[in-house]
């Protein structure tokens, strides 16, 4: 499976002044360092939960299926799936006719024919909007956390600092996708 950003988000779901706000920062030495965290918080929180929380845009490529007979169905690794952009198999692009999406936090692309040994590549959008204000308050809060973690913890620690703060780990559990 490959999974491969074409185009990033727009924005931050925090902007510097509400991190600046949240970390009780004046003046502007800071701001340099402060975006970088905010944007390294957002990628975390992302690789953490399987989410990406500002729309972008993503090309994933399954792997190859040796069905025979039957619907292919192939659910993508990253949510909330808004639209998808295309779908191409063995190089050739698929009209929407010839496959159902589900959108959402647990999309799903499935094709009235068995795809057998083909190679599939999906292009879809994911993230919850453009806009800061269009992702979950407490996704944002969690990259806030992060962020003011970070800026407070400059130099890394032993082992036990390798994982995310508790309060994050907390904020973001109920986005985690569990697996039987």
């Amino acid at each position: 499976m490959t999974l491969s950003l074409v185009t990033g988000p727009s924005a931050e779901p925090l902007d510097l002044l509400d991190a600046k706000l949240h970390l009780r920062v004046d003046g502007t030495d800071e701001d340099s360092l402060i975006e970088g965290l905010i944007a390294a918080a957002r990628l975390s929180v992302e690789a953490n939960v399987g989410l990406a929380l500002i729309d972008q845009t993503w090309k994933w490529s399954p792997e190859k299926s040796g069905k025979t007979g039957g619907d292919s169905h192939y659910e993508i690794p990253l949510g909330p799936v808004s639209s998808i952009v295309s779908v191409s198999v063995a190089g050739q692009t698929l009209p929407p006719s010839e496959y159902s999406f589900i959108a959402g936090l647990s999309a799903s692309v499935t094709f009235s024919n068995a795809l057998k040994n083909s190679e599939i590549h999906i292009v879809f959008v994911a993230g919850f909007g453009q806009e800061a204000s269009d992702v979950p308050r407490d996704l944002r809060h969690a990259v806030a956390v992060l962020v003011a973690h970070w800026f407070e913890n400059r130099v890394p620690g032993g082992l036990g600092d390798m994982g995310l703060p508790g309060s994050v780990s907390t904020l973001l559990s109920s986005y985690r996708k569990v697996r039987l």
